[in-house]
């Protein structure tokens, strides 16, 4: 096995620090999805099937939310809550989303369980949430000088986020 030096290593998507996702994320509603695969050893390969249309509600589908990947606000953490034996896991995905009109904060402002698809740097994609346990979603109030709002999906579970490979159905 041959040595391995930091200059081998490439470089991706030509970032700074590599810490930021890329410049959108795709939501759903945890009704509009039908069924979410069972995934192995961690990866979903099969694609998400959504809801057909039924009226008066359309048919289910990812909806891209273009960020604002400049301002430098958008990650992804994991920690730990509750005790060894009863814990769970506290996923939280915080984006910030600029050029704030009416129907971005309509889209933004919560009431129901989602589920999110996000790409890091590496060109993974991550679900976080599925149908049985969306996460929550909670619009910062303050939109500020950059004409920008903070959102912030929280996903409680045992669970990890899996990888999807599958396509995803907008």
């Amino acid at each position: 096995m041959g040595q391995y030096t930091v200059g081998t290593v490439p470089y991706i998507c030509n970032t700074e620090n590599n810490t930021e996702l890329l410049p959108s994320i795709h939501v759903a509603a945890t009704w509009e999805i039908d069924t979410i695969a069972a995934p192995t050893a961690g990866v979903i390969a099969t694609d998400i099937t959504m809801v057909a249309a039924a009226s008066p509600l359309p048919a289910g589908a990812f909806h891209e939310w273009k960020l604002a990947k400049a301002l430098g606000k958008s990650s992804y953490k994991e920690e730990k809550v509750g005790d060894e034996d009863g814990g769970v896991k506290k996923h939280t995905l915080v984006v910030e989303m600029n050029k704030v009109t009416a129907a971005r904060l309509e889209a933004t402002q919560g009431g129901c369980d989602h589920v999110v698809l996000f790409k890091d740097n590496n060109s993974q994609v991550w679900l976080l949430g599925d149908k049985e346990n969306g996460c929550a979603m909670v619009r910062g109030s303050e939109i500020g000088a950059k004409n920008a709002i903070t959102v912030t999906f929280t996903w409680h579970s045992g669970k990890n986020i899996y990888q999807y490979t599958g396509a995803i159905p907008v």
